[in-house]
C-alpha cells in the first residue's frame, strides 16, 4: 500500500488584539509537521513549528 504525502493550509484571525495567523502542514504515514505565524500589532510575529510522530496508525 502506497501512501501519498498529505499537504494542507490553515488561515483565522483574532478581534482583541488584532491578530492574523497563517500554517502549512504535511503529513505523510505516521509523521506530521506543522508551522505556524501569528501577526499583530502588539508583538509582531510569533512563529511555532512542531514534528508529531504517532506510535499507531489510526483507522479511518
Amino acid at each position: 500500500m502506497k501512501s501519498n504525502p498529505i499537504f494542507f493550509a490553515r488561515t483565522g484571525f483574532n478581534l482583541q488584539p488584532a491578530s492574523g495567523f497563517f500554517g502549512l502542514g504535511t503529513t505523510k504515514k505516521l509523521l506530521q509537521a506543522d508551522y505556524a505565524i501569528q501577526l499583530n500589532s502588539i508583538t509582531g510575529a510569533s512563529h511555532q513549528a512542531s514534528v508529531t510522530y504517532r506510535l499507531k496508525s489510526r483507522k479511518i
